[in-house]
């Protein structure tokens, strides 16, 4: 199916397995813009995409087979309790989209992805949840997203809350917030962060006797490879309690973290503390401000973007400008260990 872009419809939406609709198509149907996204307005009432699912004859809710593709779409204004934008499930593609301005009560205000669901090339921004997951809550892929400015106000997981085997491949997660877990939170065991830019999250959480951290936040095991978790902001006060940009909390000693730059992260905007809090076992092959001694670190990087003695800075081409690109004179070039990208 395809559907016109520019043209804007109100309401709610199922889409159908084996039925793929695309947005975005010229007047004549015979060209695709898909930066002309076809307008769907929730106006503050339910979701814009849903898979319709029936159930079997022991009244269970049978998953799609056929993978199934919805792609081309604006989608604003949502307002569920789960899924505020969009609710994936298995072979459910959500691709090529814009979700903003959505509401979720309790999880993934912009989408929730569940196991087997796909959600890339999307842009989720401006999203806004109660509880857990302001711009997404992840069990299945989020992929080639940008994920920025999403808020969990009361909760955990600004930009994305991973659970089991979740996975965030190749995402920009930026300036989103929550009280804890500014960037991203991982809930439980199984999951994966590869190939990321975790970059500018705030965790907003100063009550004394909490434990907070801001880029990445790890309350279960998860893989987290070559990824750059950076400038990340912490405002808790208690500077023992809080890893501005890896915290490692209850059952995520374990979590293999590899090929990152962690870098340039704040505590109540003091870049000088220890970027990492937790119990931890599995760093490796990183370069990492302040260092460790216990890690096997590639560097230990300094506090600012100038090269200060043994411990030079990461060389990204304009991090004052948010750019968090390795530039060709970077001392971290050809520093990786590529056995680690097969894990991915």
């Amino acid at each position: 199916v395809r559907v016109q872009g520019g043209a804007t419809f109100e309401g709610n939406y199922k889409f159908i397995e084996g039925v793929n609709v695309s947005g975005g198509w010229s007047a004549d149907f015979k060209s695709c813009d898909p930066e002309n996204y076809t307008v769907i307005d929730c106006k503050s009432s339910g979701r814009a995409w849903e898979q319709h699912r029936i159930k079997n004859a022991e009244g269970v809710y049978e998953d799609y087979v056929t993978p199934t593709i919805i792609s081309g779409f604006e989608l604003k204004n949502g307002n569920e309790e789960n899924g505020g934008g969009a609710w994936i499930r298995k072979n459910g593609i959500l691709e090529n989209c814009y979700i903003h301005d959505c509401y979720a009560k309790s999880s993934g205000a912009g989408v929730r992805v569940e196991t087997g669901g796909i959600v890339r090339n999307c842009i989720i921004s401006n999203n806004t949840c109660d509880n857990n997951g302001g711009g997404a809550y992840v069990y299945g892929t989020l992929e080639y997203c940008e994920i920025t400015f999403n808020k969990a106000n009361n909760n955990c997981g600004g930009g994305a809350q991973i659970h089991a085997a979740g996975k965030m491949i190749n995402c920009t997660v930026a300036k989103n917030s929550a009280k804890n877990g500014g960037g991203i939170r991982v809930y439980s065991n199984g999951g994966m962060i590869a190939g990321c830019l975790v970059a500018g999250n705030t965790a907003t959480e100063t009550t004394e006797g909490k434990k907070a951290g801001s880029g990445i936040v790890l309350n279960g095991n998860c893989s987290v490879i070559n990824c750059s978790i950076v400038a990340n902001i912490s405002n808790y006060e208690v500077s023992t309690e809080s890893g501005p940009a890896l915290y490692f909390g209850d059952s995520s000693s374990d979590s293999p973290v590899k090929n990152c730059v962690i870098w340039g992260n704040t505590m109540n905007g003091n870049a000088s503390g220890r970027q990492i809090k937790g119990t931890r076992t599995g760093i490796e092959n990183c370069a990492v401000a302040g260092g460790d001694s216990v890690d096997p670190y590639v560097i230990d990087l300094s506090y600012t973007n100038e090269a200060d003695g043994e411990r030079p800075a990461p060389g990204f081409v304009a991090p004052a400008s948010n750019i968090f690109r390795l530039a060709s004179s970077s001392v971290l070039i050809d520093k990786g260990d590529n056995s680690f990208v097969a894990e991915i």
